[in-house]
């Protein structure tokens, strides 16, 4: 969501105000969320477990790194290009 509202204010030159604000709520959410993610990973004890057991699973790497770091890049993404669309298209109407 930070990725989101980021990538609007840096193309969104002539953006109305309130397009604006919307994205800096996006950006201040999506870090917020992230650093709560991020808190409850490193010190709950059951998520630690959780991973743990995920990780004992035989998976191959590749797939462990894509699990744990691509995937919300990528989610992420997708969910940026569908807001600056939508904001798009609500401020050429």
């Amino acid at each position: 969501m930070a990725l989101a509202g980021g990538r609007l204010l840096a193309t969104g030159a002539g953006l109305h105000p309130l397009a604006k604000a919307q994205a800096l709520v996006l950006v201040a959410y999506g870090v917020r969320l992230g650093g709560f993610l991020l808190h409850r990973e490193l010190t709950l004890e059951r998520f630690k477990v959780m991973a743990k057991r995920i990780d004992e699973k035989v998976l191959p790497a590749f797939l462990t790194y894509m699990s744990r770091s691509l995937s919300p890049s990528l989610c992420s993404s997708l969910y940026a290009r569908r807001k600056e669309e939508q904001i798009r298209m609500t401020l050429s109407q």
